[in-house]
């Protein structure tokens, strides 16, 4: 899933793919040292959807997916954006070969909840419901645009 825009050029679009790939692999496997390090099964939870750089490429939007309970989804995220600085370390070793390693700000998706909209519209669409009732109602909710009321 990409969220990146058509105004994105493509040196941006390839540091953006490279920066994406390397966090994942930073985060996956605990190369980050801090006196406190995320949990194993907090870090497994942890994908990393999609990168945005600036123009200049010195910072990096890191928008991130955690998979799990509300306070583990807390929890790993707040390690996250309070380890900034240490992944932008790691990240300058593992790319000792750019320039400059751009700042990381980490933003959070839901993407569970967006797949569970995805199914309810789906089965609004299908007209399959859980309740028995007509095409276009979940819940006793009418989701269609027919003017029926129903």
């Amino acid at each position: 899933m990409k969220l990146r825009g058509n105004d994105e050029s493509k040196r941006q679009a390839r540091v953006a793919q490279l920066i994406q790939e390397e966090i994942a692999n930073i985060i996956h496997h605990g190369a980050i040292k801090t006196r406190e390090p995320l949990e194993e099964d907090l870090r497994d939870n942890i994908s990393v959807i999609d990168v945005h750089m600036t123009p200049d490429l010195l910072s990096a939007k890191v928008f991130v997916s955690v998979y799990g309970d509300a306070a583990a989804k807390r929890e790993a995220f707040t390690w996250l954006v309070d380890h900034a600085g240490k992944v932008k370390h790691a990240l300058a070793q593992s790319l000792s070969g750019m320039k400059r390693v751009p700042d990381v700000h980490f933003k959070q998706m839901d993407v569970c909840s967006a797949v569970d909209l995805m199914a309810t519209i789906d089965r609004l669409d299908s007209g399959h419901n859980d309740g028995g009732l007509p095409r276009g109602m979940i819940d006793g909710i009418d989701f269609d645009n027919d003017g029926d009321g129903l």
